[in-house]
């Protein structure tokens, strides 16, 4: 165990702990010596002299694969030490002043801001105060035991759908983007002043929604934080896709050879790396895009799903218990998630998917390790109504801790286009919410979270076209409406599906989700001959709806590294 250090020193932990003394409390660590012990034990055909001890332990280790499954291990925790280091979480130690706080995990850290701060708190009371008031219009608490109908045809359904007869109820969306964006834009800093010196022009928030200085990264980081976008490099998207005037000519045929080598070593390269398993190797190669067939194993290696990439049986069992208890208790909020799906498959592309994303999204809201697995709180849970139909006392209502909102079920739908199976979009859209989604449904100041990628948006559109920017203005269309719904949807609401998969292949490779308001800026720039000669506000939306022509790849590397002409 002693070699463990020896064999995998390039994966341990940043805080300098040894890798032995990290994985000794694990039942891991004891397999290993087993395994390592047994081979010892056994004749060594190889029988060199000069070999020692460690040495031999580190080739066993390597032969049995323990070098993949190490590394797997040391990432998994290297990620999970970063994400409660992020700013998320405060404590996990219950407070016990009353019932419900002793019951409740943890607690929220306070924004730095207190402006921010501020306006997070009332947002997150006023969407708890919201449901509680569904509650009493309907009559209905926030669980009980599912109604089961007694006949098929004028009865209830178990989902809430009504019996024949009855007044239908309204439902709403506890809030949409709007409510979210008019949130965001009355958030003002209070008595703020500019402590380090004249402010760039550049840097201020010109003609921009969104008033609160916040660190967010400029042009020239963005470029360095992209480089892997930059032409130099081969992209799929770009280069599996040449344009050619003259296709019979020899200059075509050379770019289709080139095409076909490069998509030949993109696919060799891929299927090594899924071979290999290791999530940093994942997302490098993810950055310039993964082969449509590769990509349902690729992004659950990146986002640490284990090393076969595909579902586990244990994930299995989790959704069917999940299934289970949607069966059998009904809550206030089911309905809510249902509408946000039917409201998202009247469309073309997701409403054959229909039925497995209600059942992914009620299987979502019954997962209480989204509280534990999540980077930061989407919403303030509601504690203190458990402890009935096997709800435990301690559970949040939903038990996700994730209040429907209008256009959760975009994070699914694309995932429907990945897996024939509801358990693998499951556990990926668990993964992708916990690590990616829930910072687009938050008030928070860190630069990777709504506010700042909103921020981000404004501030690269000023600076490379202030034109287009100030006539939107002017016609009474600020550019942050229209790109908002882009950003908060990561752009399910506006591309093609093939689309919206190619740019979360960025998203997972660069781990970065600023490449959101990136591309949103420049749409608005590739965009602008059309909008510019806009002279109504209806005219200029129309410019922006239409996103089926849209190429994500072609799109970030134009804007990120632009060709000179």
């Amino acid at each position: 165990a002693d070699s463990l250090a020896s064999c995998s020193s390039g994966d341990a932990l940043a805080t300098g702990t040894s890798v032995r003394d990290v994985l000794e409390p694990t039942l891991l660590i004891r397999q290993l010596r087993e395994e390592v012990k047994a081979s010892i034990l056994k004749p060594d055909s190889r029988n060199d002299p000069n070999e020692t001890f460690e040495g031999r332990v580190i080739r066993i280790l390597e032969s049995l694969g323990w070098n993949k499954k190490l590394r797997h291990v040391l990432f998994n925790m290297l990620e999970e030490t970063n994400r409660q280091r992020e700013y998320t979480l405060e404590s996990r130690s219950p407070r016990p002043d009353t019932a419900a706080a002793a019951a409740m995990p943890f607690r929220a850290t306070s924004d730095p801001l207190p402006c921010v701060e501020a306006a997070r708190k009332q947002w997150e009371n006023s969407i708890n105060e919201e449901l509680l008031a569904i509650c009493r219009e309907r009559g209905q608490p926030l669980l009980r035991r599912r109604q089961v109908a007694a006949d098929q045809d004028g009865a209830a359904d178990s989902l809430g759908h009504q019996k024949d007869g009855e007044e239908p109820v309204k439902l709403r969306f506890l809030y949409d983007t709007e409510d979210l964006l008019e949130t965001l834009i009355q958030i003002v800093p209070g008595g703020h002043r500019n402590t380090g010196g004249a402010m760039d022009i550049l840097d201020s928030p010109l003609w921009g929604l969104i008033q609160v200085p916040l660190s967010t990264p400029d042009f020239r980081m963005l470029r360095k934080r992209y480089a892997d976008l930059n032409p130099r490099n081969w992209q799929l998207g770009i280069d599996d896709m040449p344009f050619v005037h003259e296709p019979d000519s020899p200059r075509a045929s050379a770019a289709r050879h080139a095409m076909d080598r490069f998509l030949e070593g993109k696919r060799r390269l891929g299927t090594k790396v899924v071979s290999e398993g290791f999530p940093l190797a994942a997302r490098l190669f993810a950055r310039t895009g993964v082969p449509g067939d590769l990509r349902p194993s690729f992004w659950r290696i990146c986002l640490g799903l284990g090393m076969a990439g595909k579902v586990t049986d244990e994930e299995r069992r989790e959704y069917e218990c999940l299934q289970q208890h949607v069966e059998q208790v009904e809550l206030v909020t089911d309905s809510l998630f249902i509408m946000d799906v039917d409201h998202l498959t009247d469309s073309d592309h997701y409403f054959p998917f229909e039925e497995a994303l209600r059942n992914v999204l009620l299987a979502f809201s019954r997962d209480r390790t989204v509280l534990q697995r999540t980077h930061c709180l989407t919403h303030q849970p509601i504690f203190g109504h458990g402890g009935r139909h096997g709800v435990p006392k301690d559970a949040a209502i939903p038990l996700s801790g994730v209040q429907p909102f209008k256009g959760l079920s975009s994070y699914a739908a694309p995932l429907t286009f990945l897996y024939d199976d509801e358990a693998a979009i499951f556990t990926v859209l668990r993964a992708m919410y916990c690590k990616y989604w829930c910072k687009l449904n938050v008030i928070r100041s860190q630069p990777d979270t709504l506010l700042g990628l909103c921020q981000v948006f404004e501030q690269l559109l000023q600076i490379h076209d202030p034109h287009l920017f100030f006539h939107l203005v002017q016609l009474g269309t600020h550019p942050l409406r229209i790109a908002m719904p882009w950003i908060q949807h990561a752009f399910v609401n506006l591309l093609e599906p093939a689309q919206v998969l190619t740019l979360w292949d960025r998203i997972i490779g660069f781990d970065d989700l600023s490449i959101l308001p990136v591309f949103a800026a420049a749409i608005f720039v590739y965009r602008s001959p059309a909008a510019i000669s806009t002279t109504s506000a209806a005219h200029a939306l129309e410019v922006f709806q239409d996103g089926s022509e849209l190429r994500v790849a072609p799109l970030l590397q134009n804007f990120v590294f632009p060709v000179p002409f």
